[in-house]
């Protein structure tokens, strides 16, 4: 016969799942979200990405390095000098743009790092919800197939007068069954 010890603990245990249930849906939540996140993340990037301008950052360093250094340690006409600090500050200005391009590459690099991550703890938690699932559906069939078998026992042994108690306990999945027939 299905003892209530039986149902009490199958019950407890349906209870667990579903807590865990609800923990592993809110970190799927926050995955989603962090996934949005990290996508318009890479989206307001595209801007610096697609620039039809490939500078490289580091020729242009170099070439500032070195004027920079002729400017300070040789001696020459104001006017040469002049042409030379306009320089700089043409070469300052593409060499800004330039390492915008390059943190923009870089960071574009950690986002796509963090979202195959992101994909790839999204698709545990979706397996062990999955997992879950299965196992609620298993232990509620059980549990229904253990109640239905204690209705049977209990209706034939209720003829023959047993002196063990009946269990007053209906639970709410019995009560919308019941609903529905009725």
């Amino acid at each position: 016969m299905a003892s209530s010890e039986e149902i009490k603990n199958n019950i407890e245990s349906i209870e667990e799942l579903e807590k865990k249930k609800g923990e592993l849906i809110e970190e799927a939540k926050k995955i989603n979200r962090r996934l949005r996140y990290k996508t318009y993340e890479l989206k307001a990037l595209e801007p610096y990405l697609n620039s039809k301008d490939e500078i490289n950052a580091y020729p242009l360093r170099r070439k500032l390095r070195g004027i920079e250094f002729k400017i300070s340690t040789a001696a020459f006409t104001p006017r040469m000098e002049k042409e030379m600090v306009k320089e700089v500050k043409t070469i300052e200005t593409k060499l800004k743009k330039a390492n915008e391009i390059e943190r923009a590459r870089r960071k574009k690099g950690y986002v796509e790092k963090d979202i195959s991550e992101a994909n790839n703890d999204k698709e545990k938690v979706d397996n062990e919800l999955d997992e879950i699932r299965k196992q609620l559906k298993i232990m509620r069939d059980s549990l229904k197939q253990l109640k239905t078998t204690r209705r049977m026992l209990t209706k034939n042994s209720s003829n023959k007068k047993s002196d063990e108690p009946i269990d007053s306990y209906v639970s709410l999945e019995d009560i919308v069954e019941f609903e529905r027939k009725g």
